[in-house]
């Protein structure tokens, strides 16, 4: 089932919800919590799945290659948030597929948008290389590190999100962090056969 259908299986449900919620037979104060609390995981759900939708659509800067994308999301980073970001790349004629490329900038942006709201960085440096059949891109900071907190509030820096992302390209994610800044470290295949990305559910 494609995003957009079970979008709208989630509105449907919750048009239905609403309605019943509506009737004045049903106006009672338990009976209409327990509707309310069932319209309230559909819009959750709903705006989970429209999330997903709008994350998973191919930005048209990757028109430009996937070098020179992730070079202009630096760039632009850059300006809007006044934090010196430089990117580095070991092949400026790197060629990526429409989806591992896709994959790679949603997750550099999620990357860069935790540093501003978490990381109280003043510096970021993009690297992104090959190496033998592995594709690398490093984004690293100079700023407070992750805090040695439970997992369920690590995961409000959206790292659940962007693990998931790299493992649907059959890749690794992994984290160094310490008081002198975090490292975020993404490793996917890298001149592999195109149906080895394919071994996953419809995302579209």
């Amino acid at each position: 089932m494609s995003w957009a259908s079970i979008c709208w299986h989630y509105l449907l449900a919750l048009r239905i919800e609403v309605s019943l919620l509506k009737d004045e037979s049903n106006n009672v104060a338990a009976w209409r919590e327990g509707r309310v609390d069932k319209i309230l995981k559909h819009v959750d759900s709903t705006v989970k799945s429209v999330r997903t939708i709008i994350n998973n659509l191919r930005p048209a800067v990757l028109d430009l290659g996937l070098v020179p994308s992730l070079e202009w999301q630096a760039r632009d980073f850059e300006r809007r948030n006044g934090i010196w970001c430089e990117f580095h790349t070991t092949d400026e004629n790197l060629s990526l597929d429409d989806e591992p490329s896709t994959v790679l900038f949603r997750v550099l942006q999620e990357t860069l948008t935790n540093v501003v709201r978490h990381a109280k960085a003043t510096h970021v440096r993009i690297d992104l290389s090959t190496e033998a059949n592995r594709l690398v891109l490093r984004v690293s900071d100079n700023g407070v590190g992750l805090p040695k907190v439970r997992n369920r509030k690590v995961k409000s820096f959206g790292l659940a999100g962007i693990r998931e992302r790299i493992s649907m390209l059959h890749g690794e994610f992994s984290i160094e962090s310490s008081d002198a800044g975090t490292t975020l470290i993404f490793v996917i295949p890298y001149g592999q056969p195109q149906d080895l990305f394919d071994d996953h559910p419809e995302m579209a």
